[in-house]
């Protein structure tokens, strides 16, 4: 159990490869590269989290101009969460993956320079959390292109600080 305001820990030891970095090119301009290797969609889990926190820290470091947040998946940006996650864990564990994936995608937020998430396919629920935690977003012009929070249609409140970026950003 954590303290209000603390940071969860995430069991996770080892980067899966879901996240990965690229440093800056000749530009300036970093990438960080989302790609589950074995699930046909980016779906967000607590190794993800890690992934892309660790990916962060590692753009932190390299001082980029810019990033770009992108998927290695063609026409899919991030499907939002792993429902079996949702499906097996406790209510605590729930909470706990919540005020991580928040913390992330804060840290995203506050990164110190411009972040542009690249959508070329679905970014629904935690995707387009992602997104929304962006400075930028630029969305392809393709019809595998779909944004949204659709979870509240299946009674779940967006958790990972969609409720409050998207009216902020409206």
């Amino acid at each position: 159990m954590t303290a209000l305001g603390e940071r969860p820990a995430l069991m996770p030891t080892e980067r899966s490869g879901s996240v990965r970095f690229v440093p800056p090119d000749a530009t300036g301009v970093a990438a960080i590269v989302i790609d589950r290797p074995d699930d046909a969609v980016n779906a967000i889990d607590l190794q993800f989290i890690v992934d892309l926190g660790a990916a962060l820290a590692d753009a932190r470091a390299a001082r980029p101009r810019g990033l770009v947040i992108e998927s290695a998946k063609p026409d899919q940006f991030v499907g939002g969460a792993d429902l079996s996650l949702v499906q097996s864990a406790s209510p605590a564990d729930l909470e706990r993956a919540s005020h991580a994936v928040q913390s992330v995608f804060d840290e995203l937020a506050a990164f110190p320079c411009t972040v542009v998430a690249a959508i070329n396919g679905s970014a629904l629920g935690g995707g387009y959390e992602l997104a929304l935690a962006c400075d930028r977003r630029v969305a392809a012009d393709s019809p595998a292109v779909r944004i949204g929070l659709p979870e509240a249609t299946i009674g779940l409140v967006p958790a990972a600080g969609g409720t409050q970026r998207l009216p902020r950003l409206v």
